[in-house]
């Protein structure tokens, strides 16, 4: 009876456990919405310590799109008991228990030939304070507007080797062995960067027209002539003056989407 009554608590035990669940979702949930922001200055540094390496490189960004956390608990409980016709001789307990902890992100790398060649253009100039794209002034107005130079500072991180890597360095990125890094006083700076990046890799400077439509109202009669009912219907007006798109926001994802999954226990 006390084996019986043991493994009646045990298995009470690991469900009660089994509700904090929600407890650890949520702050894996939360945790993983913050990694956003690592995952993307990770990007804009490992590209700055590539155009310091190599200027005529081809940048890589990619934009993080969905996402999911899941928690899942498991528990197992065994009770053995053996006895003769007096009483339990010999008992055994079993227990197990795990948690699993799967966190993913859905990332969209930019193909986009005129994006690439924006995003090349920026980090051209912040690492080395012009670019040989013959089109580069042009094609950042584009994306960025006429003073878009504002927002590429020069100077505001530091490059060197591994030993140069400061122990107070906020974020740190490498291209084999060149290092940049970030300090306290330049996160601004590179947060200006990264704001800079995402308007190039989210924004489609030349979308298609939208289509010219008009309004066309339909009247029921009935034999006297009086209205009965009234439809209003859109149709496109292939006569109306073609409209000049606007530049547009989107999550600018494609085909090429991969998926990165970080797991615990």
């Amino acid at each position: 009876m006390h084996g019986s009554r043991r493994a009646i608590w045990i298995i009470s035990l690991l469900a009660g456990l089994s509700g904090c669940t929600h407890l650890q979702l949520s702050r894996s949930a939360v945790k993983q919405s913050e990694s956003v922001t690592d995952l993307i200055y990770q990007q804009i540094l490992d590209n700055l310590a590539l155009f310091h390496c190599q200027p005529d490189a081809l940048a890589h960004f990619a934009v993080v799109g969905t996402g999911g956390t899941a928690v899942n608990d498991h528990g197992e409980a065994g009770l053995e008991l053996e006895w003769d016709p007096f009483s339990i001789v010999r008992e055994q307990l079993g227990l197990s228990g795990f948690r699993e902890i799967q966190e993913q992100w859905t990332l969209a790398p930019i193909v986009n030939p005129e994006k690439l060649r924006a995003i090349r253009c920026v980090f051209q100039i912040v690492a080395n304070g012009v670019s040989t794209d013959p089109e580069a002034d042009t094609l950042l107005q584009s994306f960025l507007g006429d003073n878009y130079f504002e927002w590429l500072p020069q100077g505001w991180y530091g490059v060197g080797c591994r030993k140069d890597v400061p122990r107070d360095a906020l974020y740190v990125g490498h291209y084999g062995h060149k290092f940049v890094w970030v300090k306290c006083g330049s996160l601004d700076a590179l947060t200006r960067l990264t704001i800079v990046v995402l308007n190039i890799a989210t924004l489609d400077p030349n979308p298609p027209p939208a289509e010219p439509t008009k309004t066309v109202y339909r009247y029921e009669r009935d034999a006297d002539g009086n209205v009965q009912t009234m439809e209003i219907l859109t149709r496109p007006d292939p006569d109306a003056p073609r409209v000049v798109p606007s530049q547009v926001r989107k999550d600018f994802y494609n085909p090429l989407q991969s998926q990165i999954q970080m797991q615990g226990r």
